[in-house]
């Protein structure tokens, strides 16, 4: 089996061939399918060193110019180190660009915690106009890019690394999933729902596998999930902030009656108002 990375710039540079707008920023890191393929991208391959601010800002600024910018690198650094860039100059200044993270989770555990890919989760997707990705597969590596070309959002893909698995799982609205019982659901991200260790402890329950983050999630799970169901979930991020935090976000502004929301909807507000007016114009997210 391949090793996730390669199906995904496999997908890319065969992408690439096709459309010329298409153009990638290395923070210093390297990639064999890359290096196989160099000769046909190399005039759309930049290396621009350990700079993850700068390779940002580019981006921006190429996707401001038409283009299609993936930005790789190591992921806690290519979200953590250049935070103010992505939320200034690509979200707010309407720059959509793809930043595409090696490493999801414990994905390099012997780096220490400066490579834990754990606390991000909701920092990514909370993000206006912006879509957290995990494939894990060729298929679901596929869909991110075809997303990531065609969406106009600031996309963030995590990759993690090793033999891809085999997906048998259906796809609707972010999430792939297989339906065991409609009462009882494990829910995870990326790899981690394949563990063996998992399956074989809750082998009675529905899978959902959340690879797309997106407004069209909640969809989902008022389709699939039941306010009475066992919800599971099992994921490498961390309890607040994490995919825990995310899930029970939408099942409360779903189901939980008693805890009234209002606070912000998801959108920068671009002109400037005094702050009563701000306030309304942001408004309240409402189900």
């Amino acid at each position: 089996m391949k090793d996730i990375r390669d199906s995904f710039f496999e997908e890319l540079i065969s992408k690439m061939k096709k459309n010329k707008k298409i153009i990638i920023l290395s923070v210093d890191m390297g990639s064999k399918t890359i290096n196989d393929n160099f000769k046909i991208i190399k005039e759309r391959y930049f290396n621009v060193g350990v700079s993850e601010q700068n390779a940002v800002s580019t981006a921006a600024g190429l996707s401001r110019r038409g283009y299609i910018p993936f930005v790789y690198g190591i992921s806690t650094f290519l979200f953590n180190r250049p935070r103010a860039q992505i939320r200034h100059d690509s979200v707010i200044g309407n720059a959509p660009i793809n930043l595409v993270g090696s490493g999801a989770g414990l994905t390099y555990p012997q780096d220490g915690p400066s490579h834990h890919s754990v606390d991000d989760f909701m920092a990514i997707s909370s993000l206006p106009n912006s879509s957290l990705m995990t494939p894990f597969d060729s298929i679901s590596a596929k869909k991110t890019i075809n997303l990531c070309l065609t969406n106009k959002k600031t996309n963030f893909v995590k990759l993690d690394k090793g033999s891809e698995y085999e997906n048998h799982l259906k796809y609707e609205n972010g999430f792939y999933f297989q339906i065991k019982n409609k009462n009882k659901w494990l829910i995870s991200t990326g790899k981690n729902i394949f563990k063996k260790s998992l399956l074989a402890k809750y082998k009675n329950y529905s899978i959902a596998n959340l690879a797309i983050t997106g407004k069209f999630n909640e969809k989902f799970i008022k389709r699939y999930i039941k306010k009475s169901s066992t919800i599971i979930i099992n994921d490498e991020t961390f309890t607040y902030g994490g995919l825990y935090s995310y899930i029970s976000t939408i099942l409360s502004l779903l189901y939980d009656k008693k805890l009234k929301n209002e606070t912000f909807s998801n959108n920068f507000i671009q002109k400037k108002y005094d702050r009563d007016i701000l306030r309304k114009k942001y408004g309240i997210i409402w189900f």
